[in-house]
């Protein structure tokens, strides 16, 4: 499974601006990939309070097939989950737990969870105008991991 954070240039918001590649984080002892039909239960990925994506923008995090980085068809149409409010909610510590799974898990508040089908995919980290100083503009943010749940 990877865990990938895309940084827009801070510098300008063209859109018609190519992306810088994106900054990678990869275990050597688990695959590039997650898959729900090896995990029923899907997966979690939760941002530390300290370590919550650092954008001015916002940051997105989404499912995308392994191969085309298209996003994962689902029945209600979502496709991201979002760093900014309506409904994203904190967790007592303040850390942020997105689940990635088929279904929502019980207790989940829909904000918080990206839905998935059965096939493999990525998941990847978005942000957009990223915060000067940050470790996301140094090029040191490193992703929590993605782990099963």
């Amino acid at each position: 499974m990877s865990s990938t954070a895309r940084r827009s240039p801070s510098s300008s918001s063209s859109a018609t601006e190519s992306p810088p590649p994106p900054i990678t984080t990869r275990s050597a002892t688990k695959p590039a990939y997650c898959s729900t039909a090896a995990r029923p239960g899907g997966y979690v990925l939760t941002f530390p309070a300290s370590v919550i994506p650092e954008a001015s923008r916002l940051w997105l995090l989404t499912a995308d097939t392994p191969n085309s980085v298209e996003m994962i068809l689902n029945p209600i149409n979502k496709y991201v989950v979002a760093g900014y409010p309506p409904g994203l909610v904190r967790n007592r510590d303040g850390s942020i737990s997105i689940h990635i799974a088929r279904v929502r898990p019980p207790g989940v508040p829909e904000a918080n969870w990206l839905p998935v089908g059965f096939r493999p995919f990525n998941v990847m980290l978005r942000l957009y105008l990223v915060v000067p100083g940050s470790a996301a503009a140094n090029n040191t943010y490193v992703p929590p991991p993605v782990v099963p749940r």
